[in-house]
Order: structure tokens, then sequence, then C-alpha cells
């Protein structure tokens, strides 16, 4: 077992097949007693420490090819409502334009009036007890009227949302679709029903023993190097999912 204290960190270093996840990260994952997070392109460390860990806690897990929006469905809903703050909404919907990869494209004042949109539209969901269909239906209608009388008048989220519905049509309509292709992923009848009942709580999860799995993924060698191929890498598949 490796460990350190609070607010440091380790970096192993060896070879292939050197033993890195079999002696250390998995029985670190194992004996942990708090919550924890692990990232990670193998399956087995899931697999191996899944029985152990469901015994302490929840165990989620997250799949998604690498430059998707990192956080489960339902859960930027969950978060931006924690204490009922804008500025946790703010903090969620600037985070989901950063990683959205359709919008990466977009200059700095779009991204910036869209993740002002989203974060009113999430801020007003989470006050209203909305979810994240209505959210998303908000968007994708451009319509700034229904969020905008779930805020509080005279706040800043209400004068914010204001003014965007008092732009120019134009400049709105890009507004709006900025924060439409950040939705993107959302636009399922799969996505909404998860979204309709997250089980992930990420508040909970940090006062508990939860352990949530994120499974990352990258193209074999193959597709890297012509000629060349990863031994023991096969393409990403379903991932058994603790209830």
């Amino acid at each position: 077992m490796v460990a350190a204290p609070r607010q440091a960190a380790i970096l192993v270093l060896a070879g292939p097949r050197k033993g890195k996840s079999s002696c250390v990260v998995t029985p670190a994952i194992a004996g942990h007693p708090g919550a924890l997070v692990s990232t990670s392109t193998k399956l087995e460390l899931l697999r191996q420490t899944q029985p152990i860990r469901s015994e302490l806690g929840t165990c989620w897990v997250r799949t998604g090819r690498r430059g998707r929006a990192g956080r489960l469905p339902g859960a930027a809903l969950v978060a931006a409502g924690q204490g009922g703050r804008l500025g946790q909404a703010m903090m969620v919907a600037d985070a989901m334009v950063r990683s959205g990869e359709n919008a990466a494209g977009d200059k700095p004042h779009w991204k910036e009036r869209g993740g002002a949109l989203l974060a009113c539209c999430l801020h007003a969901a989470a006050l209203s007890g909305r979810s994240m269909r209505d959210c998303l239906y908000w968007v994708m209608r451009h319509d700034g009227d229904t969020p905008l009388g779930e805020l509080e008048e005279g706040s800043i989220a209400h004068a914010t949302l204001y003014g965007i519905t008092k732009t120019d049509p134009e400049e709105r309509s890009g507004i709006f679709s900025t924060a439409a292709r950040v939705l993107q992923a959302y636009r399922s009848a799969a996505a909404l029903a998860i979204a309709d009942s997250p089980n992930f709580n990420q508040r909970v999860r940090a006062g508990h023993r939860h352990a949530l799995h994120r499974r990352t993924w990258r193209a074999p060698a193959a597709s890297r190097a012509p000629g060349r191929r990863a031994p023991g890498r096969d393409p990403p598949g379903p991932v058994p999912r603790h209830p």
C-alpha cells in the first residue's frame, strides 16, 4: 500500500506490465476508507475493486470518449442547485461550456454569453424544482421568458437573463445556439430519462464512502502508427453498473 498525506500527490513511474495497476492502484482503491474518484483506461480496476467498494457505498461508472462532457447525465442540475446560489450554477455552466467539444470553435463572446444563458437556466430550473429536460427545452426553443419568470426580479440572474432576451434577435439566436451545442449530450431520450432521475449527488459523495469510476479510452496504436498494434487493448464496450 502506498499512501500520502493530504494535499500531496504520488507519482509511480515504471514500464509496461510492471505492476503499477495491480500492485499500487488496485490496492489503493480497495483499501481507501473514504470517497474516491478513479480515472483509468483499464476496466480491470473497476472489476477488481467494485465488490469491495460496494460494501462501503455506491459505485458510479462514467464512460465516454475523450472530449465529451465529463459530468453524469442529470448531475449538472444537481450540482447547479446546491445551496440555491447563482455562483454555483455559473461554475457548472462554465465547466460544461469549456468541455463541450462542438462549442470549442466558438469565439469567446459566444462562449461567455452562452455560458451565462445556461447558468441562468440551470439556476431557474434548480430553484423551481424543474428538470434538466425543462432546461434543455428552454434552450432548444429559444425560450428565455419561462426561466425568467422563475427568477427573483432584481437579482443578478434575472438581470442577466433579461438582458439576453432583449438583445438583437440575430445575436440572441447565436447565444441560444451556443448553449444548445453545449447541451447536445442531453438531446436523446435515454439521456433525458437518466437526467429526470439522477442518482449522483456530489455533495453527498464528499461526506461518505462512495466511489466514482471514470473510464476513459484511447485509440489503439494501429490508428496512431501504421503497422503497429497495442497488445491487449479492446475497443470500448459495455461497462457493468452497480445499482
